[in-house]
């Protein structure tokens, strides 16, 4: 009887299988570890401003704060307002919006401070 594959065709269809399948997995962690998601994180060797910039176009409205060492953001005056609320945003927290010229602390932002100070948050 006739066989179309020998031994040694099925070793390099094997291989070349293998080897596609590793390009492709190469390639998807490639994408993956340059994809920024809005609100789960910072890449590394990025800074959080970098991070939200990305994240933002420059003529977009909104607060950008860093919660467990992460960026997340852009959140609306009223979401930042329901953040101080829940005591999520502080005045030691990291804020950033655009026009600012870097990240600073929630207390130094004056209408991030309004809301600290309305809600009696330290």
């Amino acid at each position: 009887m006739y066989n179309d594959f020998t031994s040694i065709d099925k070793l390099v269809e094997f291989g070349l299988g293998i080897g596609i399948a590793t390009q492709m997995m190469n390639t998807i962690n490639h994408v993956m570890a340059q994809t920024a998601i809005p609100g789960v994180g910072i890449n590394p060797g990025t800074t959080p401003r970098q991070t939200a910039q990305r994240q933002c176009a420059p003529t977009c409205a909104g607060y950008y704060i860093v919660h467990n060492d992460s960026t997340a953001g852009p959140f609306s005056a009223q979401e930042l307002q329901t953040l101080v609320a829940n005591g999520v945003v502080t005045q030691e927290s990291f804020v950033w919006h655009p026009g600012m010229a870097g990240w600073n602390r929630a207390v130094a932002i004056p209408e991030v401070n309004k809301l600290l100070i309305l809600n009696n948050i330290k």
